[in-house]
């Protein structure tokens, strides 16, 4: 139907037999009409039921009928037996209106419908409530009589439920698609039922506004709503009814509702389930006939082999007749990351139209493909590649737009960028027995259309496929089945096989997860397949892809890109391998972008950024003489605020934010990119405590302690994302990481000494303020950068796969680098927090003065985060940890006597040797944790252990000064120096130990 709608008048219709005649004219297949919220009576079986029966002075909002069900009817068709008094209309209203309104008008909400989708929640009674139009229990609603029955039926639809006490039935549907697009028409319609739910699922168990929501849970827009409802009542279309009129409405394309009216009034209704196509089917000698030859390519035999296209004016839904189909369900594939099946995408009607045009269109055994293997490809040589039969072909972008609709909210996000849709190439693949594909790693594509009869390789030039997108067509046949292989020599792997009517995806190009796979041997029957692609934005590789090899990247379309990707993952591959094998450095490497300016720019300029990031760090490793005056200015506070609230801060950032922020960005759901952004809230830390102090309340201190957490762990991921990685890719991680270092190390000084003279020279919120002023002047710069496009991290190292299935929680190195980082953090952190205090304390010398020391003592501290890194490579980890443990064992024991018995530059002497043993044991430990788990576990690893860190910087500044609170005089700290000494002893035998059982792991691998 053109409008979407049909009134027939004047008709010798009379009662519901009548009407059923009419109905059942329609070729159409029987709709059951199970799932339904209306309140109906079932005239003639199956065909004819009064409308909805809800009180008459309801008024029933738009709404596409059934929309909340899997499979909603295609047809609603209305008879008037008895026209009503008063009122009573249905107005319609066309949904590609309402959808185009909802793009123009609100944009934002238009997308989110389109990515998220929408859920209905449904209290349904236990018994029919007749006061509400919605008000059908469960039991009529599922048509059945016990619990378990009913929970079987929601099961099938897929629906969630909960048993309420009183005998309702909460009931939460699947995710449902926001907009469906027509391909008649190319457009696409509100298909759904959110403005009739959200405005009338009022009743004594429901509320409108809750009872729909996104798909992922978050609340509809009022505002939105209430726009909508005006632009429907402005656009709907509503008549008088007249005894005997008959409305034919496409559920589609059209809503409707029902306007509040005075008796009498009856009604009647039929629903009608999709049109029965093979009455209409175009046969497969005609179909030949409506597609043209496009364009020819070269393949490894012949230089013909046909693209073919639909001709220019030829119907659509004739060669590709598409209709509302199931809901679509993701299904994640076990054991291979980043792979998921899509099932219900096509029905069977649509599978077999699909197979019947390529049977048309016909087949070859040549193809482009047998040629784009290029150099480092696995399979090279043409016969090497399998055997299968193949058909390209221009899909209308009406078709593959309709397509991709009922996936989209499915779809993974990469980059930080949504899908964007489908490419237009199709490749099509028949399999016969014989018939297979050898192992190999897909390529991406770039997007290509039919522009004025003529193939435009590059028609999008911003998007670039990430996913590959296979549909498979039918699966009625043996072997075959699409295996995922660890690399190209696995003989067993992980085998696949995907219903008639899904698709199986996963990443490919350079994504560092795109899997080796093949497809098996057929051994009966015939396997038909579609190859297309999901595009995205070009920025989604600048998350993982080489910077260096962008540019060539931006410059590729069509089969090139195909061809390089392939050439590049495959040659990227192998580099890393060979220079992880030829390197004294653990980390691994890439490649080596000190041959190319424009990568040597970009790590520095990215190391810089870092660098300066970085001084939100030194602020919180140098706020030694913030103790005294925090702790003066809250005199009656039960605790001690300037030991408490920086160790509270650092154990929040190590414990949660840090690892938090380090799973949203390995899971792509933050791009690297952003975080430049994040970090900026770590200002929130000093400056909020200068609110405090100001207000001489800890409440703003406390939410700037939450708040710049976020940013904290931010800047933390930065130096290890960002910086280090830059230099691993040049193969010279321990030179990215000596850097990082010495930049903490050199932060830590500088704000040690400005927090004292400030404080000294300023009141402390005046040295909070200033000191988030400089912090904000930091920033800037990474800022910048950001916004020119270059703060960026490289592409992720390639995976080790003898590292990769090593457990990580079973392994006792595990618990002993656990031990070791709790012991490090609460000596270290607790010694270092305390540094000016404890000057005070023991020697009895001035504010600045301890500063003036601190400062000093955490000089060889910086060197000793620089040399420590450049020598892990020529020296033995694990023993020159014990040794440097020992020398903290004999030191904190002794400085009770030198304080005792020694000048002041005596204890500054020994704090200045542990703080450089310190600061040497933070950068070792780090290697030590590379070396046991591999670069590959690194990155899980790291963030586990995290909360150990974070239990050491809690505990350590906490002990250390509340046992100076519980003694007297110069020796205060002598019991904590003591706990310390015999701390760090255990520490020397835990790592000692982990050193040997390393040592027997790799000798036995030998």
């Amino acid at each position: 139907m053109l409008h979407g709608a049909v009134l027939l008048r004047g008709c010798d219709v009379k009662s519901a037999e009548d009407f059923g005649e009419v109905a059942g004219a329609l070729d159409c297949a029987r709709y059951d009409y199970i799932g339904g919220t209306a309140l109906r009576t079932e005239l003639v079986p199956g065909l004819v039921f009064t409308a909805n029966e809800a009180p008459p002075d309801q008024q029933i909002a738009f709404h596409h009928e059934t929309a909340m069900a899997p499979e909603p009817p295609s047809y609603v068709l209305f008879f008037c037996e008895t026209s009503p008094a008063e009122g009573g209309a249905t107005p319609i209203v066309h949904s590609e209106e309402v959808a185009t309104f909802l793009e123009t008008a609100h944009p934002a909400f238009a997308e989110k419908v389109a990515l998220l989708g929408v859920r209905y929640i449904r209290v349904m009674p236990e018994k029919t409530d007749r006061s509400s139009f919605f008000g059908r229990s469960w039991k009529e609603c599922y048509k059945v009589s016990t619990r378990s029955q009913a929970e079987e039926a929601m099961a099938k639809q897929g629906t969630s439920y909960e048993w309420l006490p009183n005998g309702d039935c909460k009931t939460t549907t699947k995710v449902f698609p926001g907009f469906r697009l027509d391909p008649r028409t190319g457009k696409r319609a509100f298909f759904n039922s959110v403005y009739g739910v959200f405005t009338g699922w009022n009743d004594s168990r429901n509320a409108g506004e809750k009872a729909v929501v996104f798909g992922d849970g978050s609340p509809i827009d009022a505002e939105v709503m209430h726009s909508l409802g005006c632009f429907i009542k402005e656009r709907q279309v509503a008549f008088k009814w007249n005894e005997g009129d008959v409305l034919l409405i496409d559920n589609s394309l059209v809503m409707h509702s029902r306007e509040a009216y005075e008796p009498p009034r009856q009604i009647l209704a039929s629903l009608r389930g999709k049109p029965n196509v093979q009455s209409a089917a175009v046969m497969p000698e005609e179909l030949g006939g409506m597609f043209y030859v496009v364009d020819r390519e070269a393949g490894m035999v012949r230089d013909d082999l046909p693209i073919w296209g639909l001709k220019p004016g030829m119907p659509v839904e004739e060669a590709f007749p598409l209709r509302n189909g199931s809901v679509v369900e993701k299904h994640e594939v076990a054991g291979v990351r980043g792979a998921f099946q899509l099932l219900n995408l096509l029905n069977r009607e649509e599978s077999s139209q699909f197979i019947r045009v390529l049977d048309s269109l016909g087949f070859h055994s040549d193809g482009i493909w047998l040629v784009a293997g290029g150099n480092g490809h696995y399979n090279p040589k043409p016969s090497n590649k399998g055997m299968r039969n193949n058909c390209e072909l221009l899909i209308p972008e009406t078709v593959d737009r309709a397509i991709f609709e009922r996936c989209q909210h499915l779809l993974p996000t990469i980059g930080g960028c949504r899908p964007l849709g489908l490419n237009g190439k199709w490749r099509c693949y028949k399999y016969v027995v014989g018939d297979h594909f050898n192992p190999h790693k897909d390529g991406s594509w770039s997007e290509i259309r039919v522009r004025e009869g003529k193939i435009v390789e590059d028609a999008y030039p911003e998007r670039r496929s990430q996913l590959t997108f296979v549909i498979y067509l039918n699966e009625d046949f043996e072997g075959a089945a699409t295996r995922f292989c660890k690399d190209c020599h696995d003989p067993d792997g992980i085998p696949v096989r995907t219903r008639a009517g899904g698709a199986l995806c996963f990443p490919h190009g350079l994504h560092p997860d795109s899997p080796y796979h093949m497809s098996e041997l057929l051994h009966v029957g015939v396997k038909y397949i579609i190859r297309t692609e999901v595009m995205y934005h070009v920025d989604a590789l600048q998350e993982y892809a080489c910077p260096a090899l962008m540019p060539q990247i931006g410059a590729l379309c069509g089969t090139q890109v195909k061809e390089v990707f392939e050439d590049v993952s495959t040659c990227l591959s192998d580099t890393m391998q060979d220079s992880q094998e030829n390197s004294d450095d653990p980390s691994g490497s890439l490649s080596d972008p000190s041959q190319d300016d424009s990568a040597r720019g970009l790590c520095w300029r990215n190391t810089v950024a870092a660098i300066m990031l970085t001084a939100h760090t030194g602020l919180i490793y140098g706020t030694s003489p913030w103790v005294q005056p925090l702790n003066d200015y809250y005199p009656h506070s039960r605790f001690a605020p300037g030991v408490v609230l920086p160790a509270i801060y650092m154990a929040i950032t190590y414990g949660l934010t840090f690892p938090l922020v380090g799973h949203v960005v390995h899971e792509h759901m933050l791009p690297v990119s952003q975080l430049p952004y994040l970090a900026l809230l770590a200002i929130a830390y000093p400056l909020f405590m200068g609110v405090a102090t100001s207000l001489g309340a800890l409440w703003p201190a406390y939410l700037g302690m939450g708040v710049g957490s976020l940013g904290l762990g931010a800047v933390m991921q930065i130096e290890k994302v960002v910086a280090i990685q830059w230099w691993a890719v040049a193969g010279q991680a321990k030179w990215g990481k000596a850097t990082m270092g010495f930049a903490l190390g050199a932060w830590t000084i500088v704000f040690t000494l400005a927090s004292a003279l400030l404080i000294h020279f300023f009141s402390l919120p005046s040295a909070m303020w200033l000191l988030s002023a400089f912090l904000t002047i930091c920033s800037l710069y990474p800022l910048w950068l950001r916004c020119k496009g270059d703060f960026r991290a490289p592409r992720p190292m390639q995976k080790d796969s003898e590292s990769e299935g090593r457990p990580v929680l079973a392994s006792l190195s595990f618990f002993q680098l656990a031990l070791q980082l709790v012991i490090l953090a609460f000596v270290g952190g607790g010694m270092k927090a305390l540094l000016s205090p404890i000057f005070e304390a023991t020697y009895q010398t001035s504010y600045l003065t301890s500063a003036y020391l601190a400062a000093g003592s955490v000089s060889f501290f910086t060197l000793c985060r620089f040399l420590a890194p450049l020598m892990a490579g020529h020296i033995p980890l694990c023993s020159v940890s014990a040794g440097l443990f020992c020398v903290d064992t004999m030191l904190y024991f002794c400085n009770p006597w030198i304080i005792s018995n020694l000048s002041v530059d005596w204890l500054m002497a020994s704090k200045t040797i542990t703080g450089a043993c310190y600061g040497s044991l933070q950068m070792i430990t780090t290697m030590i944790a590379l070396e046991a788990f591999g670069p590959a576990n690194f990155g899980k690893v790291w963030p586990m252990l995290s909360p150990c860190i974070a239990l050491g910087f809690a505990s350590g500044p906490l002990a250390g000064y509340y046992i100076s609170l519980s003694q007297a005089g110069t020796g205060a700290y002598d019991p904590f120096f003591y706990l310390c000494s015999g701390l760090t002893g255990l520490g020397a035998l835990n790592v000692a130990v982990l050193g040997v059982r390393t040592r027997q792991r790799n000798n036995e691998s030998e």
